[in-house]
C-alpha cells in the first residue's frame, strides 16, 4: 500500500512583478505567466526574470505537490522614483481579478488592496480621502478565501482604464505592479 504524503502549512504569498507598459496587451496585463529565469520586455530593454521578481518557479502554476490558499491580496504600482503612494489616481483607476482554472474567483479595484509599503508614502496628490481609502483597505482580506490546488493553472488580470492608458509615457507612470498573494502554502512534509 503507498504511503500517504504528510503536507505542512507555510504562511508565505505568492508574488509576481508585472511590468509596465511593455506586458499591456490592450488595456490589461496578466501576472503569474513569466516565471523564474523566463526573459520579459521592459520600457528600455529586456530583463530576465529573478528570484527578487517572482517566486513562481513555472509559468501560471505551483510546483506538484503544492497547493495554496489565498487569504488576501496586496500591490503595489512602482515609478522611476519608487513605490507609488496608495492614494495615487492609478490605484483607483486600476483593476485586479484573479482566475482559477479559467473561473474568475474575485475582482476589485488595486486601491481595495494596496499594499503597506503604498501606504507608508502617501504624500502625492491624491485622488480618494483618507476616509475612502480606509474603507477600501479594510476589505483587503478576502471574504471567501481562494484555493489553487495541485497542478491548477492560475493568474491575475490587471486592467486598466482610458485614463491610464492616456498616461503610459509619463515619466511618473508605473513601470511595474508588484501584486502578493497571501495565505497558505501546502507543501509535502519530509
Amino acid at each position: 500500500m503507498p504511503q500517504q504524503i504528510q503536507m505542512q502549512e507555510i504562511c508565505q504569498p505568492q508574488f509576481d512583478t508585472i511590468y509596465l507598459p511593455s506586458s499591456l496587451a490592450g488595456n490589461h496585463c496578466t501576472g503569474f505567466v513569466y516565471p523564474q529565469g523566463q526573459q520579459v520586455l521592459l520600457k528600455y530593454g529586456i530583463h530576465v526574470k529573478t528570484e527578487n521578481d517572482t517566486n513562481i518557479v513555472q509559468p501560471a502554476m505551483l510546483p506538484a505537490l503544492q497547493s495554496f490558499v489565498i487569504e488576501g491580496i496586496e500591490c503595489y504600482f512602482v515609478d522611476d522614483e519608487g513605490i507609488i503612494p496608495a492614494k495615487s489616481r492609478w490605484y483607483a483607476e486600476s483593476t485586479l481579478a484573479v482566475f482559477v482554472g479559467s473561473k474568475l474567483k474575485w475582482q476589485g479595484p488595486i486601491a481595495k488592496c494596496a499594499a503597506m509599503a503604498s501606504i507608508i508614502n502617501m504624500e502625492k496628490e491624491a485622488l480618494l480621502s483618507k476616509e475612502d481609502f480606509d474603507e477600501l483597505r479594510a476589505e483587503s482580506k478576502l471574504q471567501t478565501p481562494v484555493e489553487i490546488r495541485q497542478q491548477e493553472y492560475f493568474k491575475v488580470e490587471a486592467s486598466f482604464t482610458d485614463w491610464c492608458m492616456a498616461r503610459w509615457e509619463n515619466r511618473t507612470a508605473p513601470s511595474k505592479l508588484c501584486v502578493f498573494l497571501n495565505g497558505l502554502l501546502r507543501v509535502p512534509e519530509y
